[in-house]
């Protein structure tokens, strides 16, 4: 069964301003490309940032230019001395970077991240609070939990 963004989590129209996770609510990298649903991008050590797209397609190009680690020519230089010589005058990364439409380097984990609709089931597991500016006063119905 495909997991399903509760309807009343974010509509068009509203602000997405922050997030946080954990006991210490440590802040979450964000971005947020006025409307569709919120994404969250998971690391090894747990989740480093949601963003709200209207497709999976344009939560990753968000991800890799806002969420994810950058790195230097020199960073991947120091972790890359498996590569075959050339390898920088020939453009290619090693596994793990790749370019971004902005043209920085992004550090994926290799170890297990992940792209999905952000769930309840998250918000839970993670700890999560989200800050959300709705765009009407009026409540959500069957919003029970504050935003």
């Amino acid at each position: 069964m495909q997991p399903k963004q509760s309807d009343g989590m974010i509509r068009d129209g509203d602000n997405f301003l922050g997030a946080s996770y954990g006991d210490l609510r440590y802040p979450m990298r964000i971005h947020d490309d006025g409307y569709g649903p919120l994404w969250i991008y998971l690391e090894t050590l747990g989740p480093l940032g949601i963003v709200r797209a209207q497709t999976w397609e344009d939560a990753y190009t968000i991800v890799q230019d806002e969420i994810q680690n950058t790195a230097t020519w020199e960073e991947i230089e120091d972790a890359a001395d498996y590569l075959e010589p050339g390898w920088q005058e020939r453009r290619e990364l090693p596994d793990g970077y790749s370019f971004t439409s902005t043209s920085k380097i992004a550090s994926e984990d290799l170890n297990g991240s992940a792209l999905r609709l952000l769930t309840a089931e998250d918000l839970e597991a993670h700890g999560i609070v989200l800050e959300i500016e709705r765009e009407a006063t009026e409540p959500i119905e069957g919003d029970s939990n504050a935003i």
